[in-house]
């Protein structure tokens, strides 16, 4: 079955970071399948929160570069993600952080969601918004839908509430570079992102993500030390995956793992897990 796309506020769906909008939600509805526009949600950092559900992949996107995903496995509704995670152990495959994902929605049998497809270089808003649909089977997709939106709903208290906002995260950008642009970092820019969160607001996975995405780039070395700096000051530590997987190379990841102790304190967290194309 098709999805129909819904009417959402297309402001919500930045066209060259698509991150989510961290004051606005507007569910919408579809015939057939119910659908709502993406924002965010959470219950407590250490309350098993996440979902999971024994799903199998009826359909995966041709655009989409492909995944070696096993005929059946658990999809799981984290904090800040949808995850597909391995039946046995709980080793993540693949995540699709909230950001990305455009719609969501459920028939008898399916449980289904669009993902930008960022990987295209266009900047045509439109072109992007169709998105890439990913269908699952399951007799459980009204009950997925319900838990996905709730999570997205109880992650926006948390925006408001224990985050940084996204005001104030673009100031903590306007902080870190040279000029207008962002192709040059300021000398001291790691002190200034540790002093950002002195009063105790903390950053969510996504700015995380954000963060190393952009700095990346132009201090390579650095990157890892900011994404140790990064775990001490993120909402959820079982988020901290999605900042894992900004690294391409599989032997970096394992040293960060490493080098916080991860592989003792956070089984989920893994140097396999895939991740769709983010914007830099």
């Amino acid at each position: 079955e098709e999805v129909k796309r819904p009417k959402f506020n297309i402001k919500n769906m930045g066209a060259t970071g698509s991150v989510i909008d961290d004051e606005d939600i507007s569910p919408a509805v579809s015939s057939k399948a119910t659908h709502h526009d993406v924002s965010s949600s959470e219950k407590d950092e250490n309350d098993a929160m996440s979902k999971t559900f024994v799903v199998s992949l009826a359909s995966w996107p041709s655009e989409l570069p492909k995944v070696p995903i096993p005929s059946t496995f658990k999809l799981k509704i984290s904090y800040e993600s949808l995850d597909f995670i391995k039946i046995d152990g709980g080793a993540p495959i693949i995540q699709f952080p909230f950001q990305n994902i455009i719609c969501w929605g459920s028939s008898s049998q399916n449980f289904q969601f669009k993902v930008f497809n960022l990987d295209k270089k266009s900047e045509d808003i439109k072109e992007k918004d169709n998105g890439s649909l990913i269908n699952l089977r399951t007799l459980e997709g009204k009950h997925i839908e319900d838990i996905t939106m709730e999570t997205v709903q109880k992650l926006m208290v948390d925006i408001n509430q224990r985050a940084i906002s996204r005001q104030e995260f673009n100031i903590l950008l306007d902080s870190i570079f040279e000029g207008d642009g962002e192709e040059q970092l300021k000398d001291d820019w790691m002190s200034i992102i540790d002093q950002f969160t002195v009063s105790g607001r903390l950053f969510l996975a996504k700015q995380g993500m954000e963060l190393l995405i952009k700095i990346g780039p132009l201090a390579p070395f650095e990157k890892f030390d900011l994404a140790c700096l990064l775990y001490d000051r993120i909402i959820n530590k079982n988020s901290f995956q999605l900042l894992v997987n900004t690294f391409e190379d599989e032997h970096e990841r394992e040293n960060l793992i490493h080098r916080l102790q991860l592989d003792k304190t956070k089984k989920g967290v893994v140097a396999t897990c895939a991740i769709l194309p983010e914007n830099k």
